[in-house]
């Protein structure tokens, strides 16, 4: 099996190519160099530079598309920019691998939870619910969903990803417990949430590989369902700043009310649960990584 990583240098992309080498070749594409044995460097966002694609003569059996601007949601001024990075990229890739027959049989996709959007009376979000994303990542993100599925659906994994988390990798547990070097929670810490192991992602996508889940789209997120308080425990958090409900809520109306998505974004996050099973994909797969494994 040839497995082509698209992304193969980032967070995700550098533990899954060392978990995939028992699986067939990996090779690897970026747009930065890094010092390893599979990476390529070529720019996805300009249709020229992929004239120069260096596996012409090899036919993958399986792209997984990493490729993303990582934990940067942006703003109205970055839209162009997340929109060549987390859509062109991915679109210039497959018309280029279509018209020259290498279209892979999987094509597997990195999404996100936030394409769902941020919704102040709802606490959990399938699969099939209403999309509503704002912020420049999620729209483009959602773009990328539709043009798989209008495309390749026969042969897409689309996986929207909860939280990230692992073992070297601790920002997303870092910005939901500290400012700065200081451990906070708000109220009694007890709002729900989802999170994702770094190596459940691993084992989703192995399972893909060996043909145990069908095409389709799934949220990827850890089995257990967190609350804040479990986050500050895994960081032996000792003194804790309480910020109390009220002053969440407040930001959250005044981003209501001078349209700042980021301040709405953030404070729906922390006064309200915000859950999203991985009900679907357990039909398939039982992840068995949690936070006190990370």
């Amino acid at each position: 099996m040839n497995i082509l990583i698209a992304g193969s240098s980032g967070i995700i992309g550098s533990g899954l190519t060392s978990n995939l080498f028992t699986y067939g070749n990996v090779y690897g594409l970026n747009r930065v160099s890094r010092p390893n044995d599979v990476d390529v460097v070529l720019d996805l966002t300009n249709p020229e530079d992929l004239k120069n694609f260096p596996y012409k003569d090899v036919y993958f059996d399986a792209l997984i598309f990493l490729v993303g601007l990582a934990h940067s949601k942006g703003s109205k001024s970055t839209e162009i920019l997340h929109n060549e990075t987390n859509f062109l990229s991915l679109s210039n890739l497959l018309n280029f691998m279509s018209s020259n027959s290498k279209l892979p049989k999987k094509i597997i996709f990195a999404s996100t939870i936030s394409v769902y959007g941020e919704n102040i009376n709802k606490t959990e979000y399938l699969e099939s619910d209403e999309l509503n994303p704002t912020s420049p990542y999620a729209v483009s993100k959602l773009k990328a969903e539709e043009y798989l599925n209008k495309n390749f659906a026969d042969r897409c994994w689309i996986l929207r990803f909860a939280p990230v988390y692992g073992k070297n990798f601790c920002l997303n547990i870092d910005r939901r417990t500290k400012i700065n070097e200081y451990f906070y929670k708000v109220g009694d810490g007890q709002k729900k949430l989802s999170l994702c192991n770094i190596k459940n992602i691993y084992d989703a996508i192995k399972s893909i590989l060996n043909g145990s889940i069908p095409p389709d789209t799934y949220n990827i997120s850890d089995t257990l369902i967190y609350c804040y308080n479990d986050l500050l425990k895994v960081n032996n958090a000792t003194r804790i700043i309480k910020i109390p409900m009220f002053m969440i809520n407040l930001i959250y109306l005044l981003g209501r009310l001078f349209k700042i998505n980021y301040l709405v974004e953030n404070s729906t996050k922390l006064c309200t649960d915000n859950i999203y099973p991985s009900i679907k994909i357990s039909n398939y797969i039982k992840f068995k990584f949690k936070l006190e494994e990370y």
